[in-house]
């Protein structure tokens, strides 16, 4: 089943037109939608005596986000996820519908207006973990479901049903919004480039449920990133 809608953010709301081609509407979300970061959380194994500086200086724990922990047994990935920057409180989502080769705008709305609720990136099993966060410049495309086939056949659009998503990221006292959905599915954003800043930063953190403050960072150490990479390394 093919997506009913095309999610498109602006800076201003006569920003988006009434009918447009989607090639239109690719370069508007473009100018718009273009930073982000990428997280990588590492679960340790539970055995691991190590720390994050020894892996820096051992050459293990690099700027291109290379999983440090690869050779250890009973580690494990928790997440690796690309975040675009969302600014509620500036962009305006456009929501259009399909009409003939064209789209047509079905609601617009400033995105601080939308309903809000919460998640989680971060582990809550108990543990000691690893991260590593990297800004990024992004070229992204307008949005679409990421399983449009849940939706019912004849889907009425409800503006009711859009949300956006807030989660708290490691230690930090104030929410980041990371994404949005609608009726409980999530928007996937194309990413058509991905370009790493030079810096990255890598932290250490252990999560334990007993304690005032489950989640504990223990060290955070920047790494700086060879001239000569030019996108994220894969795993």
């Amino acid at each position: 089943m093919a997506c009913p809608y095309l999610f498109v953010l602006a800076a201003n709301s006569g920003d988006l037109p009434s009918i447009a081609a989607e090639n239109c509407l690719d370069e508007l979300h473009s100018r718009v939608l273009s930073t982000g970061f990428c997280l990588r959380i590492h679960r340790c194994p539970n055995d691991w005596k190590s720390d994050i500086e020894t892996l820096v200086e051992q050459g293990e724990a690099v700027a291109e986000g290379h999983n440090p922990l690869a050779g250890e047994k009973g580690s494990l990935l928790c997440c690796d996820a690309i975040i675009p920057y969302y600014e509620p409180s500036k962009h305006w989502l456009g929501i259009y519908k399909p009409m003939e080769n064209k789209w047509e705008i079905v609601d617009r709305f400033l995105l601080s207006d939308a309903d809000n609720e919460t998640c989680w990136f971060y582990p809550t099993e108990n543990g000691t973990y690893l991260s590593w966060h990297s800004r990024l410049k992004l070229t992204t495309k307008p949005g679409k479901l990421a399983e449009p086939e849940l939706l019912e056949k004849v889907d009425t659009y409800s503006r009711e049903k859009l949300h956006v998503l807030w989660s708290l990221m490691a230690d930090e006292e104030e929410m980041t919004c990371v994404g949005i959905t609608y009726k409980n599915l999530r928007i996937d954003w194309g990413i058509v480039s991905c370009k790493p800043e030079a810096f990255s930063t890598w932290s250490s953190f252990t999560v334990n449920d007993m304690e005032a403050k489950p989640l504990e960072v223990i060290s955070t150490i920047s790494t700086t990133r060879k001239i000569t990479t030019s996108g994220l390394a894969r795993h």
